[in-house]
């Protein structure tokens, strides 16, 4: 592996890359677009099952770390879209999950709150959605749990003196330990050892 750049970590300098989505959504490559008349409502060039999502997921997950729009409301509700049409068919996800994770370590790894806080939410849809994937997103946890426990008592409730609230009044705290909380139900028996190894402090909530 070459050395980071004087000044920036291995992580820092794989997240200061910028995310190629928008010069896809710009070369026209991005197979939807915004509702006219809906925020973030999009609309698709074809039914979502018909879609490649083996080529498509990642490409979306390297979106989520944009700030910019459009491509950042395209980004973030193409991920919810598409991940919500799988529900219930593991098979669209399982073999783009190596990829999808790599994309979301780099985006978690930016540290930004907004992007952490989509990027719980994608977790969250990922492991609730279909019980093969769930328990095939144990193997990934090291590679975004380290950077969750140190936003694990980011909360407004413990006097943090920096402000991570956002949108629905929600803190990256909250997103984080109850992303936590959603992995470890749905991780199947081993889920708890990997979550406690990367998160020591972490107790678990299944009884």
């Amino acid at each position: 592996m070459r050395p980071a750049r004087k000044g920036l970590s291995v992580r820092d300098e794989v997240a200061a890359v910028p995310s190629a989505f928008p010069d896809r959504y710009l070369r026209g490559e991005v197979p939807c677009s915004k509702h006219c008349s809906a925020a973030s409502a999009l609309v698709w060039v074809c039914p979502l099952e018909q879609l490649d999502y083996e080529y498509y997921l990642p490409m979306f997950f390297d979106g989520i770390r944009c700030l910019e729009e459009p491509c950042m409301t395209l980004a973030r509700q193409g991920v919810s879209d598409l991940l919500s049409a799988a529900r219930g068919y593991p098979q669209r996800i399982l073999p783009s999950l190596p990829n999808i994770m790599r994309a979301l370590r780099v985006a978690i790894s930016c540290k930004n709150p907004g992007v952490i806080i989509f990027a719980c939410s994608a977790l969250r849809q990922l492991a609730t959605g279909n019980k093969e994937v769930g328990e095939a997103l144990v193997g990934y946890y090291k590679m975004f749990l380290h950077v969750f426990n140190l936003f694990m008592n980011c909360t407004k409730s413990t006097g943090d003196k920096i402000d991570y609230g956002q949108r629905n009044s929600q803190d990256v705290g909250e997103a984080v330990s109850c992303t936590v909380e959603t992995l470890e139900r749905n991780g199947g028996k081993h889920a708890f050892a990997h979550i406690k190894h990367c998160i020591p402090t972490y107790q678990t909530c299944v009884t």
